[in-house]
């Protein structure tokens, strides 16, 4: 932990060595992949995010497409699994469960346990779900749309309710 956070310091991060790992054994599309961080990085501008969730997003957004190594049907649950049960060094178990909750929630219905434990990273879940709709033809063309959060609150209801 202490050689992972002095290579972080000195912009020597294991954790990009760790993905980039995981992208090349498993033909993960890094292109499709890069288009897609670069709309979401994009999206986020807007949005007060702290160095960690623009992490987390990056990762995500990355890794995304790893569980079609297992099965094209559900491959955003399998990838889930595979990020939050595999040893994936410079990753602590909540970066893991952060980027497989998104991962995991790319798609489909968005499980509202996780949400609930995840609340702080619903922003962040909306646009890297638009980002993967704006790309689903999967062409190389970066869209440049930004979004921010007025407010929590839908018609007088607060986030917090909708959730619980």
């Amino acid at each position: 932990a202490l050689y992972d956070l002095m290579g972080r310091l000195q912009h020597n991060d294991i954790r990009e060595k760790t993905i980039d790992m995981l992208i090349e054994s498993t033909r993960i599309n890094r292109e499709h992949a890069q288009v897609v961080l670069s709309s979401v990085t994009k999206m986020v501008k807007g949005l007060a995010l702290t160095k960690r969730h623009k992490n987390v997003l990056r990762y995500s957004v990355l890794t995304h497409e790893w569980g079609l190594v297992v099965s094209h049907n559900k491959y955003h649950a399998h990838g889930a699994y595979l990020l939050k049960h595999t040893d994936l060094t410079g990753f602590s178990r909540k970066d893991k469960r952060e980027i497989a909750f998104l991962v995991g929630n790319q798609r489909k219905k968005i499980d509202r346990l996780e949400l609930e434990q995840h609340a702080n990273l619903l922003w962040v879940l909306v646009a890297f779900r638009l980002s993967l709709i704006l790309h689903r033809d999967r062409k190389d063309h970066a869209i440049d749309v930004a979004f921010s959060v007025v407010s929590t609150h839908f018609n007088g209801v607060g986030l917090d309710q909708i959730i619980a």
